[in-house]
């Protein structure tokens, strides 16, 4: 060691030029060492994280590592999954930051009205329009209106016409006026008839019935005939001059009374289900700055313009003080109803800004700020209505009061989207599909009114019973109970009870226009929902029903209730007392027997097991004639009872009260079938 010490002493530029490469090597490999490996399980990255791509977001992955479409390095996944599918949760800082704006959720009431702003034009009211024709050949001698615009009165003189044949005609009354007297009765009759018919001749020239009087008492014919005016107005055309000539027929003047004018305006499709006639339009014509005329609608075009894509729609408007021109241009606001005629009947209408909206073609998704303390917001499907100026009609997907973002609601589905969740652009985002029948039982038992409802809605070309079929979807899916979902399934269900909700409204309102295409809607709104919650989707055909049997069905069925309500409620006396009111109506020796040995006895459990044999006979006859015939019946079951044998019972509301155990486990139970569903309308 000291000789190399001595060495590099004596030698120094020996020395570097061997320790300046060694050094040299030695940094480049220090520095070239990977990094040291993120710990996964500590610090910002929880031991549950998932990792996924943010060019890629479906890609996720339980380690870090490379996106295998892109490779790019992969990145946490923010929020987990927690809270519903469409939900994002923001600070306040980040929501203030992102500008997040929101606006309350409107009512919409019968009495509501919304002005609709179109433009238009005046014209003549053709009512109070006439053509004058020449009623015979001739020329014009004098005109005693000499320029269009002059205003005339009924009955007033417009021109004298010189023509042979008025000379004849009147010379052939006055020759049979003076042989009328003359001759035989027979012939006096025939020169009668003569006269008057030259009488009549002059009246279909129009000859005024001043003039016929001095006609048939001179003895002069006379060459000339008086053109006069049939109405008051004023002359908005005059075709002839002094000295033309004129056959039978043609037109000389037109003449027009502008006391009432026409205000004739052009309506966009979209705005047509609004306009109706009796509507006040109010409008403004440049030419009179400052006032306001008013009109109502009179009549609605049934013709579209098929380059224009607008309807023609006519004001009749008063105009005593003739001020409105034809001719002119007027900008006009027509009050409509806000709801449109014919969606009276439709409750819960709702509306939004349209700056709320974000929509892909049919589909239209807003996002609700959900209540409490952090910013929370959901995105969800609605239906759209018709539109309401800057506001648009929702008919299902949302309530009066929610608050929904007006400003930033492109950057909350865009985060959805990162996260790979349902969101506009991708619906079914993050979902798993599901095989049939594999739902819980909670769920799927509560699914049946909708399978059924869907086989006779696809047996049926009646618009009517389809839309009766779509409406009890529509209230089998509202009536759903969620008390007994787990939490995932809770989440999924609101998404797409939400689907089918704004699907068959669609599908309703397709009805009157394509029932074919109504029902096809409906349909695959079934499946999709089917796909991703394990239900079926295929229609349940119900077998014929006796509508008698059906019938007698009702009354037993709420005589059975207060039984099982006395059972729960761990009260034999009123239990027995409930069971004796029913044996009274009971018409079947099965029924009578079981409800009788309830009645006779005041214990408990005797009473349960005879209650189990009285319910799953009538379980059994509503499923054989009772099928959606008999108002509300929920089949519940406890696997509890008899040793974790199980045990069903009746319900008319989708909640668990379990009259097998009482007190000590009210609430152990599920729903396993829905028999039957009281209709919407008659609630």
């Amino acid at each position: 060691m000291k000789k190399i010490l001595k060495f590099f002493l004596r030698t120094p530029r020996k020395a570097l030029t061997i320790l300046i490469p060694i050094a040299l090597f030695l940094a480049g490999w220090w520095f070239g060492l990977p990094s040291e490996r993120i710990d996964t399980t500590s610090g910002s990255a929880a031991p549950d994280t998932v990792w996924t791509c943010s060019m890629h977001p479906q890609i996720r992955q339980p380690a870090p590592g490379q996106c295998p479409i892109c490779s790019m390095d992969l990145i946490p996944l923010e929020g987990g999954d927690t809270g519903a599918l469409r939900q994002v949760s923001i600070s306040p800082e980040a929501s203030a930051l992102l500008d997040i704006r929101v606006s309350p959720v409107l009512a919409l009431s019968e009495n509501e009205t919304h002005e609709i702003s179109v433009f238009g034009r005046i014209a003549h009211d053709e009512r109070l329009t006439s053509s004058i024709t020449s009623r015979i050949a001739g020329r014009i001698e004098e005109l005693f209106i000499d320029y269009t615009g002059t205003r005339v009165d009924k009955g007033k003189p417009l021109a004298e016409l010189y023509s042979p044949e008025i000379f004849i005609a009147q010379k052939e009354l006055i020759a049979a006026r003076n042989a009328m007297n003359d001759g035989t009765p027979a012939i006096r009759n025939t020169r009668r008839s003569l006269y008057e018919a030259a009488i009549r001749k002059l009246e279909l020239l129009e000859i005024s019935p001043e003039e016929m009087a001095l006609i048939q008492t001179t003895e002069t014919p006379s060459d000339r005939i008086t053109i006069r005016s049939p109405q008051e107005g004023r002359v908005i055309e005059k075709m002839v001059v002094e000295g033309s000539y004129v056959k039978t027929g043609d037109p000389l003047f037109r003449i027009s009374d502008h006391s009432t004018v026409w205000l004739n305006l052009e309506v966009y499709e979209d705005q047509l289900p609004f306009i109706r006639e009796g509507l006040i339009v109010t409008f403004t014509v440049e030419a009179i700055p400052g006032e306001v005329f008013s009109g109502k609608v009179a009549y609605v075009d049934h013709l579209i313009d098929p380059l224009k894509r607008v309807a023609q729609i006519r004001v009749d408007v008063p105009n005593p003080e003739e001020k409105i021109k034809p001719g002119m241009f007027a900008s006009a606001n027509v009050l409509a109803p806000a709801i449109p005629p014919g969606n009276e009947k439709k409750n819960h209408l709702v509306t939004v800004p349209n700056s709320a909206l974000l929509r892909t073609g049919e589909r239209a998704v807003v996002y609700v700020r959900v209540p409490g303390n952090d910013p929370v917001f959901e995105g969800r499907e609605i239906l759209l209505g018709a539109e309401l100026g800057s506001r648009h009609i929702v008919e299902a997907g949302l309530d009066a009061g929610e608050l929904v973002v007006t400003n930033g609601a492109f950057k909350l589905d865009s985060e959805l989207q990162l996260k790979a969740r349902p969101s506009m652009m991708n619906p079914n985002a993050g979902l798993e599909e599901k095989p049939a029948h594999n739902a819980p039982e909670d769920l799927s038992g509560q699914w049946q009114p909708v399978l059924r409802a869907l086989a006779r809605m696809e047996l049926s070309e009646d618009p009517e019973a389809i839309s009766n079929e779509i409406s009890t979807m529509r209230t089998a899916v509202a009536k759903v109970s969620t008390d007994t979902f787990q939490p995932d399934l809770d989440n999924l269900w609101n998404e797409f009870s939400n689907r089918l909700a704004v699907d068959l409204g669609r599908a309703s309102n397709q009805l009157p226009v394509n029932p074919s295409a109504a029902k096809s809607i409906a349909r695959r709104a079934i499946e999709d929902a089917g796909r991703y919650l394990g239900l079926p989707s295929g229609g349940k055909t119900v077998p014929p029903h006796d509508p008698a049997a059906a019938k007698r069905l009702e009354p037993l069925i709420q005589s059975y209730l207060p039984i099982a309500k006395a059972l729960a409620s761990d009260d034999p006396v009123k239990a027995s007392e409930a069971a004796g009111a029913f044996l009274k109506i009971a018409d079947t020796p099965s029924l009578e027997k079981f409800a009788r040995q309830i009645s006779e006895t005041t214990e408990l459990k005797p009473q349960r097991a005879a209650f189990e044999s009285l319910s799953n006979e009538l379980i059994s006859q509503v499923r054989a004639n009772g099928l959606d015939r008999v108002g509300n019946a929920y089949v519940i079951h406890c696997p509890m009872v008899g040793g974790d044998k199980g045990a069903d019972w009746l319900s008319n509301v989708p909640q668990v009260i379990n009259p097998y155990y009482g007190d000590s486990m009210l609430d152990c139970g599920s729903i396993t079938d829905t028999l039957s569903l009281t209709p919407e309308t008659e609630e």
